[in-house]
This record gives C-alpha cells, structure tokens and sequence, in this order.
C-alpha cells in the first residue's frame, strides 16, 4: 500500500499476507490520527467511519483497478472492519452482512484468462449506521454478464455456483436433477475449463450452503435455486439439426428440461422451434433456423439466471436492509478495466464505466480543487492532467455517440453488426481517439485512459437488445412451480436499457461540487 492525499493505491501480492489481523484493526481504531499510520485500507475506513460518526454525514468509498488487482478482496476487507469497530445493536447483523459474500462470490463470480475469481457484475453496498451503530446494509447490483451462462472464452469459466453444485451435490441431488460431471454439459464444456487451482469446489458449496442458511434461506427454498441451476445446465443441452426442416436432436434433454421447468412439454418444443408472429392481427407460427432456435434457448438460461440472481439480492436486502438507518458508508466494487484477446460488448460497457469513474476523478482531484482554489484567491500551481471528456463524448453524447448510434440500429429491423459497424466507421473516422484496425473485420479500436482496446462488433446488437420473445414469457408463466414464475422478467429490456444499467452506479458518484464528494 502507499497514500496518495486521500487515495489509497494497492498492489496485489497473490499471496496471503499478514496484513489484515485483528490486533492491526484495533491499531486504526485507538490511533489519534490515521495519517500517523502506515498507508492500509483500513484508513480508509477508519476515516470514513469518523467522518459519519462525527459529521453526521454518509460516506463513499470507490474500490477501482484494472482486472485481477484485488478489488472483490479489498470490498471484504472494508465491510469486515467497519463491522468490526462500529458496534451493533444487533447481534446477527455484522455476521449477516459478512455472509453476504460468499453467495455474491458463488453467483456472481467467475474464473477469466486474467483473474481466477473475478466479479462479473458491479454492485454498490450501502452499510447502514445508526447512533454509529452498525443496523443493516443492502446491496444494489447492475450489469450482470449474463452470457457468460452459455458461453465462456477457451481457459475461463461459467459462474463459480455451478461447479460447485456439482461438486458438491448429494446422490439424492444427483438423482433428482440428473446432475453429472461438469464435462457433460454444454454451457461449462466449451471453454475445456472445469477447476481452478487452489479452489475446492466441494467446500465452497458447504460455505455456500451455509451462508444461504445464516440469511434465513432454508432448505426448501434451497432446493428451488439447485432445480433452476440444474434446468439452466440442461437447458444448454438441447440441440438442433436440420433434417431439412428444425428438429431437436435429443428429445430425451427437451423432456428433463420440460419435466423441471414443470411445463407442457410439446409447448416448450414449440417455443423452440417455431415464432409467432402477429400479421393483419392474426397470429400465425413460423418456424425459426437453427440459430434462432439456439437465440431462445440460450435467452431462457440467461433469463432464468438473472431472474435467481436478483431474487437472492432481493432475499438479502429483505434480511439485512435497515430503512430507518439514519447514514450509510457505501461502498462502490466496479468492474476493472479489462483489455483481453478478444474485447466485446461486455468489455465496452465495463470499459465505459471506467472512462466514467476517472472522469470523476479528474474532477475531484484536479478540475474542482484548482477552480476551488482560484475563487478563494489562492494561487495553485500549474497541473497538467488528461481529460477523458473527448473519450465520453464518444460512447455517450447525443446524437452520435456509439451507444446512441447502437440504439438506432438495434431500432432497425434489418439493422446487423456490419451496418452498426459501418456507421460508426463513418462518423467517428475522424476522431483522434477512434481507429479501424487494417485487416480485421467489424473491429474498432478506442484509446482508453487506460491504453487502446480494439473491440469485436459481433454479437453487439443482440447483446443491447437482450430480450426474452413473448412466447418465452408466457412458456415460463405457464410453469406449475410458483418460484419459476416469480423469476420471469416484469419488464422486457428494450434497447437503450443498458445504458440506464450503466448510467445507475456512475451517477451514484457523480457531484455537483467538490464540497460535496
């Protein structure tokens, strides 16, 4: 660790070290001064907790770095110590909000080429205080990578739950939910990725199992989020031939994934192999391609997903969540920069909430002090910084950014990746911070803060889209399970919804002064 005025810059070690014990939290806690101290997070902390205890104030905390830096690790150690040093009224809260992390790990966590425990979501925990009293927290979250459900890049990994579900499953789990080896599922084979070193799956369940249980989880509803994981993993194996016309290759996977959905199963079939559409207000069916059978396959597992992912936010923030909390100390683990092989949508949207983040911190650091400074007469000497300004415009700014330009095509019926790509390539040519690679197709390249990220543009319009059919819907709301039915999406995402998902946690951090940051 080493201070920069009020930042704290870390460094990932990759190994354990003695860093974070309880006679060093005890240190910061009876220190008269934390600037007397040796540079640690727990500073951090300790200051924000002293600034609400005395200020009356809430407080923010920003955990930011590039992939793999530490960030998920650093947000555990803060919620620990300000459990720590703040005392509760209520016993189970501290201990609550600390289990927290292993559910938000198991489901929202996952092994990439760079990090072999990365959070694939952002999430902004509000830790509630009264009379400086540690009473609850709750957690919002934003941009889940829901495709990483049905798909993984070679060496990576689909979310940590499902091997652990499998690794850890009893026979009668196994039988129930024809659960097998993680091999034999397509979702979790295509990457040839199945363990990660120095991570036991099987006691990650138990941790896993038990943390569910300390937040008032009990086995019945267990057992429902087991059954959702075990459809989405069958669920990928339901494949198609055309033979010339669309039929399913196994009907044996159709009827398990109909038998656990609890639904009719020559429905499900239809929903997957045909579409309806609405023509002179009649409804008529239309059989759909193999691509597009796999588009509504692969829509029902990441719906499915989603929907258990913020059901357990929504169980969580039921248990731990204190309304008459007087002050919150929040803290905002954002997705780090990522620059990879292969960069797409997921990279773009995590990439721009960074461009965001530094923006932010220009501001505060630089822009809002120096003109603080001029208005109270002091002379500030000169300090020269990058602007990202001209880099946000380019994402963001109305009518011809890229998301705005995104936006339109996805509008378009006969709107593709390549005419999304050739009209971005046409307005942004001249941007200094754009370029077009030579010899690669649909690709892009934007000058980060950060460095260059060359984007792929495949995929992009149906990842904004990320809709779920009509006939999805109502499939999944003529399910006999009540708690499938509660995962069903109340509001379709329509184009431009990303960015809202986006704009949330940036605006969460976006001041209209330097006093007030």
């Amino acid at each position: 660790y080493t201070n920069i005025g009020e930042m704290v810059i870390a460094i990932n070690p990759f190994q354990n070290l003695n860093y974070f014990s309880s006679k060093l939290m005890r240190s910061f806690k009876e220190c008269d001064n934390t600037t007397n101290m040796p540079p640690h997070i727990y500073s951090i902390a300790e200051n924000a907790f002293r600034s609400l205890r005395c200020d009356g104030t809430s407080q923010s905390i920003i955990i930011t770095g590039e992939s793999g830096s530490g960030k998920t690790e650093t947000t555990k150690y803060l919620m620990k110590y300000l459990a720590s040093v703040s005392k509760s009224h209520k016993s189970l809260v501290p201990n609550q909000i600390q289990q927290t992390n292993p559910i938000l790990e198991a489901f929202g966590n996952a092994k990439t080429v760079r990090n072999n425990n990365s959070s694939r979501f952002g999430k902004y925990i509000k830790m509630q205080f009264s009379s400086n009293s540690l009473t609850g927290a709750s957690i919002v979250v934003y941009l889940l990578e829901k495709s990483r459900v049905v798909m993984q890049a070679k060496g990576e990994r689909g979310y940590h739950v499902f091997y652990q579900l499998l690794a850890g499953a009893t026979a009668d789990m196994k039988r129930k939910y024809n659960l097998y080896e993680p091999q034999r599922y397509k979702y979790l084979s295509q990457s040839e990725c199945y363990s990660v070193k120095g991570l036991d799956d099987e006691v990650q369940f138990f941790e896993l199992k038990r943390a569910l249980t300390d937040i008032n989880i009990d086995e019945n509803e267990q057992e429902k989020i087991w059954r959702t994981l075990a459809i989405i993993l069958h669920l990928g194996n339901v494949e198609f031939v055309e033979t010339p016309e669309l039929k399913i290759k196994d009907m044996g996977a159709v009827e398990l994934v109909s038998k656990l959905l609890r639904v009719k199963q020559e429905q499900f079939q239809d929903v997957l192999l045909y579409r309806a559409n609405v023509i002179n207000g009649e409804k008529i069916k239309s059989p759909n391609t193999i691509e597009q059978a796999s588009d509504r396959r692969d829509a029902l597992a990441k719906a499915l997903y989603a929907g258990l992912f913020h059901w357990l936010i929504k169980r969580i923030n039921d248990i731990t969540n204190d309304p008459k909390a007087s002050s919150v100390i929040g803290l905002l683990d954002i997705f780090g920069f990522e620059d990879f092989k292969d960069n797409s949508f997921e990279q773009f949207c995590i990439n721009f909430c960074n461009e965001k983040l530094q923006h932010h911190y220009n501001q505060h650091v630089f822009k809002w002090e120096i003109e603080e400074a001029s208005k109270e007469g002091i002379v500030y000497p000169s300090v020269s910084y990058q602007d990202n300004q001209n880099i946000l415009d380019l994402f963001e700014k109305s009518p011809l950014g890229i998301f705005y330009l995104l936006d339109e095509e996805c509008a378009f019926p006969k709107g593709t990746d390549a005419t999304f790509h050739s009209k971005v390539v046409s307005t942004h040519k001249s941007n200094p911070a754009f370029q077009v690679p030579k010899v690669s197709k649909y690709n892009f390249c934007i000058s980060h803060y950060a460095g260059n990220v060359t984007y792929s543009l495949n995929g992009f319009l149906n990842k904004n889209k990320d809709n779920l059919s009509e006939d999805c819907v109502s499939l999944l709301l003529t399910s006999k399970s009540e708690f499938l039915r509660t995962l069903v999406p109340k509001v379709h995402l329509r184009r431009g919804k990303v960015m809202q998902l986006i704009f949330k946690p940036c605006l969460l951090y976006t001041s209209p002064s330097p006093r007030d940051s």
